[in-house]
């Protein structure tokens, strides 16, 4: 017998190290099942007393393992990156790519202010949305985007850049 942090520490011995039996895992799950509300308080509760220890820990393990789970990062977004970039697009503005690809299909695969065929950009085409409702108004190169964003989205400063252009000769 050992003390350790919280009272005597038992050794017991070694024992096989392989998975439960299917009848001991069927028995395990039944309990979780019936349990599950009382060990998820139990673990929540446990994680709120000693929320310091669990971070540590986290960030030991990570540190231990940085190359083995950056690689394991980088090859789940090279295999999953349609998947990934659903995800994204339908968190932002509420559409999916295969929606992107058709509303761009729809305004002739060009950019709906400057009617040129290039995104002009690393990420490709630019998802247009009104920042106060998030409803998105089109798709655009990258330039063009950013040009509204700059105007402030308003049509008035729009208005106001054009003419100005147009009283100096442009």
């Amino acid at each position: 017998m050992q003390a350790g942090a919280y009272g005597p520490q038992l050794k017991f011995p070694k024992t096989s190290t392989s998975a439960p039996s299917e009848k001991t895992a069927a028995r395990h799950k039944r309990y979780y099942e019936k349990n599950r509300e009382k060990i998820l308080k139990r673990q929540r509760e446990k994680y709120a007393n000693n929320v310091d220890g669990f971070k540590d820990r986290r960030a030991k393990y990570r540190k231990k393992r940085k190359d083995k789970l950056n690689a394991y990062g980088r090859e789940y977004r090279r295999t999953n990156k349609e998947a990934l970039t659903d995800k994204a697009l339908l968190k932002k503005y509420g559409i999916t790519a295969a929606d992107r690809d058709r509303m761009l299909r729809e305004q002739g695969g060009v950019c709906l202010i400057c009617a040129g065929a290039d995104p002009k950009g690393p990420n490709g085409w630019a998802i247009d949305h009104c920042h106060d409702t998030g409803a998105v108004r089109g798709i655009l190169c990258n330039p063009c985007n950013m040009a509204l964003g700059l105007l402030q989205d308003t049509s008035a400063v729009a208005i106001s850049a054009a003419d100005y252009l147009k009283r100096h000769g442009k």
